[in-house]
């Protein structure tokens, strides 16, 4: 079994996708999912996933409320075969309990080395072996990790933004939207992600390409495949900062990204062609001081969209309600929305269309 995290409110999608990598079956959690497979189908999704952050092998699933019973699930798993690795155990938990995280990263790594007949090392820097838990309420988890860093961290930028979209959310957003190729374009495109996985998606560019490390061994170049491609348009991008605009720039060189950036001010939006979507993650929360600000630039923005035509319009924002009556009131409706977690922030995914 393998449980693989993607972004809270995206699970939906990831299961698409999922089902399309590797087949099967599954089950939907909060933030992550539950599928029949085993380290091959871990390895095709590691290197596949566009939508997924992390990739692991379930070793213990059960209900538990106390250290005590955690303790008592670790143990009756078995673990004899950690012998000749060393192991670290990484916690985290959803809820209210009577302990904190590093109580049960404590009682689980106990727990192994009591059930083993031999004493594995514990190296919590750099463990050949990464279990990770989870105790979601009552509903404990523990995995063995097969991805190192988060799937999120493509390898591809060569500039990082200070707001950057994570690339597992941008690319959850594309799928969501239904964009296939379609000329795109991001008014506010800070970093250029939009731009850089878009373009990885119609090219059917694997977005691990980048990477060289991973938590199993395997000559994983011979394990990538093509994925599916399609035709695309333009894709298009522009910032209000030249800053922005020259970093956007380096990232789509990086990602291979034929993407056409520049200077823009997404009130006005001046643009000689015509996007057939807009998909942007504009300012909101602690990007910008001021709500009147932020009001100010959603009314403008939808107002810029109806002034162009824009048919459809795909927005990330923790300030949702101020951009759905913006484009309200500029005569666009919402075709669908979606409420999901982008870092610790609650955040509204909205699609208007006219």
């Amino acid at each position: 079994m393998l449980k693989l995290s993607t972004t809270i409110g995206f699970e939906d999608v990831a299961e698409k996708e999922v089902k399309a990598l590797i087949g099967g079956r599954g089950e939907q959690k909060r933030g992550f999912l539950l599928w029949e497979g085993g380290m091959e189908e871990a390895v095709v999704l590691n290197l596949h996933s566009r939508t997924l952050t992390r990739v692991g092998i379930l070793k213990v699933r059960g209900r538990a409320k106390s250290l005590e019973e955690i303790a008592r699930i670790v143990k009756d798993a078995e673990w004899n075969w950690l012998k000749g690795k060393s192991f670290g155990v990484e916690s985290s938990r959803n809820g209210v309990h009577s302990f904190n995280s590093l109580d049960m990263s404590r009682t689980v790594g106990r727990a192994v080395i009591e059930s083993c007949d031999f004493r594995p090392r514990v190296d919590l820097s750099k463990p050949d072996v990464k279990l990770m838990a989870y105790l979601d309420g009552e509903e404990f988890y523990l995995w063995m990790d097969t991805s190192g860093r988060s799937l999120h961290r493509r390898g591809y930028r060569a500039y990082e933004h200070p707001a950057s979209l994570k690339t597992s959310v941008a690319a959850a957003m594309l799928l969501w939207s239904g964009w296939r190729g379609e000329a795109l374009y991001d008014p506010m495109c800070g970093g250029g992600t939009f731009l850089c996985e878009a373009s990885l998606y119609a090219r059917g560019i694997p977005p691990s390409l980048w990477r060289t490390s991973w938590r199993f061994e395997l000559p994983h170049t011979r394990a990538l495949r093509p994925l599916p491609s399609f035709s695309c348009a333009e894709l298009v991008g522009s910032d209000l900062f030249e800053k922005h605009v020259q970093g956007a720039l380096k990232n789509c060189l990086s990602a291979g990204a034929e993407g056409a950036v520049f200077r823009a001010n997404a009130e006005s939006m001046c643009i000689n062609f015509q996007p057939d979507l807009i998909i942007t993650n504009p300012p909101y929360g602690l990007r910008i001081a001021s709500k009147r600000v932020i009001k100010r630039l959603y009314k403008n923005f939808a107002l810029a969209c109806k002034k162009n035509a824009i048919a459809k319009i795909a927005v990330l924002t923790a300030e949702g309600r101020l951009m759905e009556r913006a484009f309200l009131d500029s005569g666009y409706v919402v075709e669908k929305r979606k409420k999901i977690v982008n870092g610790n922030l609650p955040t509204d995914v909205l699609l208007f269309v006219r």
